[in-house]
């Protein structure tokens, strides 16, 4: 499997480089690959990144699962919404608009769990395949915020 990683690398290529890694790892010739395409694998890779990447900043004891203190802890000592909201700006999963108000509230794990919007094992406990879901679920909302103007900030020149 081609890790995009590995053909998106930060090695400072330009996209027609990366274009020609993309076809050089996949060991065949095909059509040409659109940047538009370059870019869903992008941002797949992103998403996949950010959900690694977030779980972490909760899974305080690296046990694979996210117990309510770990949570408590991850927000007050750690400060856990501003990683959350560096970890959009880092894989670019911010839109067009970034990081609002209304999407830090869809990528807050406290109000996730208040709201039911995450599934909870029998201990009360997030195990990582439900963080991941709840994640890529307020992914998509956040998406959907982009085309819209709620929560945005007003410009000032």
């Amino acid at each position: 499997m081609l890790r995009l990683s590995r053909a998106f690398g930060s090695s400072g290529l330009g996209a027609r480089s990366t274009i020609s890694s993309l076809r050089n790892a996949l060991g065949k010739p095909f059509g040409p690959l659109s940047f538009d395409t370059l870019r869903a694998f992008s941002t797949d890779e992103n998403i996949s990144s950010f959900c690694d990447n977030a779980f972490k900043i909760f899974d305080l004891n690296k046990d694979n699962k996210i117990q309510p203190e770990e949570i408590k802890e991850a927000y007050k000592h750690n400060s856990a919404g501003s990683e959350m909201t560096r970890l959009v700006e880092k894989y670019d999963l911010g839109g067009k608009k970034g990081v609002t108000w209304k999407s830090l509230d869809l990528l807050d794990l406290n109000v996730a769990v208040r709201e039911s919007k995450v599934d909870l094992d029998a201990n009360g406990d997030i195990p990582r395949e439900a963080f991941d879901a709840w994640l890529q679920s307020a992914l998509d909302e956040f998406k959907k915020l982009e085309d819209s103007l709620e929560g945005s900030q007003p410009e000032h020149e």
